[in-house]
């Protein structure tokens, strides 16, 4: 819980947002880890973002209508302010949104990093992960290209880089720019063994599975169908190109085979070559 009560204490967060907001999400954390919110009692291998709020959020807060409207709140306030994930669901109460999408911030983009090398179908790949911190945890997304978009509260229209990832939101559109690069340990990494057609390929595989539900990697399923119906991060990008007829899966990292597919075994993969990372800025 230290990493938890640091992240409440950060002036960055007491700024954007409310005390009530912050000691809710330490409350939740404290449940999960003490074990009053069992996560394992009620986990499911397709468990949606409905089902967690469901089984874990509401409880916490209530049984009522205003305790779900206080549970919304809270997960999308932390994770797309932050994150800038989830750009093609309503933040107010997760409704999926067709058509054209608002950032909630304008993206930074210097030359820092090498941002014209990054092409569509690289691997995204974060040390810092979702939910869980650690070698065992990370973060993985697929690069879908750059594209414009409104900014919110303002009439500019600016570009970012859009990424693929399945996270919290199910499978869903991300930004990736300089802040979130160096917030979030992330590395851009190029399938130096894949064609131009194998690479565009993966990148529609993961197009096609928008929508669809966050797996609660409990069960670290190796799943590769498109009739998947949920994905951890790793599975879905290691899926599209193992549709391709690459396995990207590297057991050197762990010195062995583990269950699941893990972001580290993905950065360890012997043809996966680093465009740029975090923690080599020009």
């Amino acid at each position: 819980m230290e990493g938890v009560y640091n992240f409440a204490s950060n002036d960055v967060i007491k700024h954007l947002f409310s005390e009530e907001k912050i000691n809710n999400f330490v409350n939740l954390m404290n449940g999960i880890v003490t074990k009053r919110i069992d996560l394992k009692k009620y986990a499911k291998s397709n468990w949606s973002l409905q089902d967690l709020f469901e089984n874990v959020l509401y409880p916490l807060f209530g049984d009522d209508e205003q305790a779900k409207e206080k549970a919304w709140e809270l997960i999308f306030s932390v994770y797309s302010d932050n994150y800038y994930t989830g750009l093609n669901f309503n933040h107010s109460n997760g409704e999926k949104i067709n058509g054209t999408y608002e950032l909630l911030d304008k993206p930074t983009y210097t030359n820092k990093f090498s941002w014209e090398n990054i092409s569509r179908g690289d691997v995204v790949f974060s040390a810092r992960g979702f939910g869980l911190y650690g070698h065992y945890s990370g973060h993985c997304a697929i690069v879908d290209g750059w594209y414009d978009a409104k900014v919110k509260g303002s009439n500019d229209t600016v570009k970012y880089l859009r990424v693929i990832e399945a996270n919290q939101f199910g499978v869903s559109y991300g930004l990736l720019d300089d802040i979130r690069m160096f917030d979030d340990k992330i590395s851009v990494l190029h399938i130096s063994d894949a064609n131009i057609r194998q690479i565009e390929a993966a990148a529609e595989f993961c197009d096609s599975q928008l929508g669809k539900n966050y797996n609660i990697p409990l069960f670290l399923s190796e799943d590769v169908s498109k009739n998947t119906s949920a994905w951890y991060c790793s599975e879905l990008i290691w899926a599209a190109y193992m549709n391709q007829g690459i396995d990207i899966q590297s057991n050197e990292y762990f010195q062995g085979d583990i269950p699941g597919i893990l972001p580290w075994e993905i950065l360890y993969y012997k043809n996966a070559k680093v465009i740029t990372s975090w923690n080599f800025v020009k």
